[in-house]
């Protein structure tokens, strides 16, 4: 496993901790990475957006307004921040099993999304965590809402 690029020691606070376990069950691990392999990813794949990105993926991750369960890819997350410009979707991979201390909660991706494409990842995805002055304002577990 390569070296993390990025480090964010306490990501997961206790406040949604509890949350993620009611549906993930134990999360192994408070951290979350970004390797130097996910971080070329994203530039390569998000070459316009990169810098947007770059600016904004700690804020996000440390500061969401969202937290939508993703039902694409298991035991990951959509952790997602409106900005003034517009919104940026960070997706977290959980690891969830005991693993010896091999891996880390990792960034997969980071793109940027508009209102309308936050709508539909609602409507697809069971909505988690919505967070209002950075505190847990709904809490919803296996329940998506309705548009």
């Amino acid at each position: 496993m390569s070296e993390p690029l990025y480090l964010f020691p306490n990501w997961l606070e206790n406040d949604f901790v509890s949350v993620l376990t009611d549906s993930f069950g134990k999360i192994t691990s408070k951290c979350i990475i970004v390797t130097e392999e996910r971080k070329e990813h994203i530039k390569q794949n998000h070459e316009i957006d990169y810098d947007f990105i770059s600016a904004n993926l700690e804020d996000t991750l440390l500061n969401p307004d969202l937290i939508l369960e993703d039902c694409t890819n298991d035991y990951s997350l959509l952790v997602i921040k409106q900005f003034d410009e517009c919104g940026l979707n960070v997706i977290v991979r959980l690891q969830i099993s005991p693993n010896d201390g091999k891996y880390e909660n990792s960034v997969i991706t980071a793109f940027r999304v508009g209102e309308v494409s936050v709508c539909r990842l609602i409507k697809k995805n069971n909505t988690l965590i919505i967070f209002f002055c950075k505190k847990i304002v709904c809490h919803l577990v296996n329940y998506s809402i309705s548009l």
